[in-house]
């Protein structure tokens, strides 16, 4: 699966469950891809219910994030407030490389019996995975560990492991994990992990899209010319 047709899966089986109007879920995305475009694809109906890095990008805040709003929504004496007066079902949007810089904070949702659902979009990389299969990546593996020098013939430096089992991270604290890879699967984790009252990580595997270049279009822009002053 692309992200797009991921994320119109969560979006679609979330509003199903959840009217979009009552506000009573609660968006933080974070990472490159995911957050890029989960922000076009998740709207927002009401103010307060949705949160990521800003303009600044930082990484490792979208877990942390997650237990915030669950404390503001649904501890007692809740300081929060947005859409309907119901509890708020908070939804982490998570690329794989995001989730690794606070993924621990798992077991502190677990601990505080915070209900929160994880999807980790797991593309084995960040912006994009360094191949398309688990053999042709451990070739790549045994060239880097080795030493191989051949421009191209290790792991690159976006790369993460291939399809890393990410759900295990709930499962190891209590909570409930789930690996995807179908758009089904994905649908019924989804209604799953929305009526769970423990964490929940979705890990959803998806296109490594490792024949895309990795490039930027401002990293091609020419520098102004500068004209000599007299």
């Amino acid at each position: 699966m692309p992200y797009e047709r991921a994320f119109d899966i969560i979006k679609k089986t979330l509003n199903g469950l959840s009217k979009p109007e009552n506000g009573d879920i609660v968006y933080v995305s974070e990472g490159a891809n995911a957050m890029d475009i989960s922000r076009s694809i998740f709207g927002l109906e009401h103010p307060r219910t949705k949160l990521d890095a800003g303009t600044y990008a930082t990484m490792g805040v979208g877990l942390g994030y997650a237990v915030a709003a669950y404390a503001a929504y649904n501890f007692p004496d809740p300081e929060g407030s947005a859409g309907s007066k119901e509890r708020k079902k908070i939804v982490c949007i998570e690329g794989d490389s995001a989730f690794g810089f606070s993924g621990m904070e798992v077991e502190t949702m677990a601990r505080f019996q915070m209900d929160v659902l994880i999807f980790v979009m797991n593309n084995s990389g960040l912006y994009r995975g360094d191949t398309d299969s688990a053999d042709k990546w451990e070739e790549k593996r045994r060239n880097t560990v080795t030493g191989t020098t051949t421009t191209g013939a290790g792991l690159t430096a976006w790369a993460l492991g291939y399809e890393t089992k990410y759900h295990k991270m709930a499962e190891m604290a209590g909570g409930i994990g789930y690996e995807v890879r179908t758009p089904e699967e994905l649908r019924k984790a989804t209604e799953r992990g929305f009526k769970a009252k423990v964490p929940v990580v979705v890990n959803v595997i998806i296109d490594p899209q490792a024949d895309l270049p990795m490039d930027f279009s401002w990293l091609d822009m020419a520098p102004p010319k500068k004209e000599a002053k007299l």
